[in-house]
């Protein structure tokens, strides 16, 4: 049975009203300092903390409506990319990459077996910053053709 328009636009109020509460609470960053430390100690141990293997990457992005966006401690947060990590026996990284009120910022956690040398963990990190820059550049190149065939 069909809802009718007064229900749907109830329903939509109440869907919006929990996805606001979940960004402006600590909710998120609960999340991911679990997933973190998962990694980590797994990482330490060196065992198996029984968290599924069905796969290394998870990769989301939450994307808003400029009207109406999601909030993170009172500022738009803008884009959102948590990659939760490589959760695998000998094997902990998490990278969480966060725009956030015109900023970006990027947290590399990484298990010390993965990288023997600090130089090594410094490669990547950089590696990282040099290839979010070039998706930037992309997108600003696009966004420039885009405007040209207007």
């Amino acid at each position: 049975m069909p809802l009718s328009e007064e229900k749907i636009d109830h329903r939509l109020t109440q869907i919006s009203d929990q996805f606001s509460h979940l960004f402006n609470s600590p909710d998120l960053l609960g999340i991911t300092a679990f997933h973190r430390a998962g990694a980590l100690i797994s990482g330490c141990l060196e065992t198996d903390m029984r968290i599924p293997n069905f796969g290394t990457l998870v990769h989301s992005n939450v994307s808003t409506f400029k009207e109406n966006p999601f909030e993170l401690f009172g500022n738009p947060v803008e884009l959102l990319v948590p990659i939760n990590g490589l959760l695998q026996r000998h094997c902990s990284i998490a990278i969480i990459s966060m725009s956030y009120n015109g900023k970006m910022g990027i947290a590399i956690t990484a298990d010390r077996t993965l990288f023997s040398l600090p130089d090594e963990l410094e490669r990547v990190i950089n590696d990282v910053v040099r290839e979010i820059s070039e998706i930037g550049e992309m997108n600003w190149l696009r966004e420039e053709d885009d405007m040209t065939l207007v």
